[in-house]
């Protein structure tokens, strides 16, 4: 009696289990959700390694220049922008605007608006830039075209806020625009671009190995080894040019006028 009515149930349970079992449409879609939410955990750990990385690079190297501050912290906050577009980019500017505004920084609220709008400035035109065009020319592109737009930023806003933070003229400010404001938002410029040139493909393909990025993201098709050698060769030239430029700017521009600070200093 006891072996027909086991019989009976698993019979009944196989019948009526199709009934209590999730349809395939539904099971389906709890598993793209669940790859979604595993992205997102994944695009939240590299945005907040990129925010990371940022801060420390303020703290380890940053150079003085009469009451302008030059550091390449910019640099990583692009390379998030380029991977992960410019909402993140902005988000990670204003985060370590602030965090560096509460730690290290000696100009407090007119400091951390300037650093905000000026990383925001240069990362999130670059990316808007390179969202169109994801090769190599297209990054050469959109970092020139956040490099013209960073210097005419800084300019409008040195011209504007500076006067009340400074407690001076505006004339006072408007003579220092063509012999100290514009060559160093230029040399943070040309810093920023050559340093990004030479350690995004790295870092990108760290991230790949790492499972943060997918090669989808940044819309790439994979190259031929001989392409590979020579799209490498090239940037490293073209960053190694930049930077010879950006040490002569700063040699023969403000040679006297710099100083370097450290977390010690601060």
């Amino acid at each position: 009696m006891v072996k027909y009515l086991a019989v009976f149930g698993i019979a009944m349970y196989s019948h009526f289990s199709f009934f209590f079992m999730p349809p395939p449409w539904q099971e389906s879609f709890i598993m793209k959700k669940a790859h979604d939410y595993r992205n997102q955990i994944k695009r939240l750990v590299a945005i907040s390694l990129f925010a990371a990385l940022a801060y420390v690079a303020v703290v380890l190297f940053r150079i003085k220049i009469q009451f302008l501050t030059l550091d390449i912290k910019d640099v990583f906050i692009t390379i998030c922008a380029f991977a992960y577009g410019p909402l993140a980019s902005l988000g990670v500017s204003l985060c370590v605007a602030l965090i560096e505004m509460v730690s290290i920084s000696d100009t407090m609220f007119y400091g951390f608006i300037m650093n905000a709008l000026s990383s925001a400035t240069f990362s999130c035109v670059a990316a808007l830039v390179y969202r169109k065009l994801r090769h190599i020319k297209g990054a050469i592109l959109s970092l020139g075209v956040a490099s013209i737009t960073l210097v005419a930023t800084m300019l409008l806003a040195n011209l504007f806020i500076t006067p009340y933070y400074m407690g001076m003229p505006r004339s006072v400010i408007v003579e220092m625009l063509p012999s100290l404001i514009l060559p160093f938002n230029a040399l943070k410029a040309f810093t920023n671009t050559a340093l990004i040139l030479l350690l995004y493909k790295p870092i990108s393909n760290a991230m790949k190995r790492a499972k943060l990025l997918e090669t989808s993201h940044l819309g790439e098709k994979p190259p031929t080894k001989s392409q590979q050698k020579a799209t490498t060769m090239f940037t490293i030239g073209l960053a190694a040019l930049i930077l010879v430029i950006s040490l002569a700017v700063i040699f023969f521009v403000f040679h006297g006028s710099i100083s370097f600070l450290n977390i010690a200093k601060s």
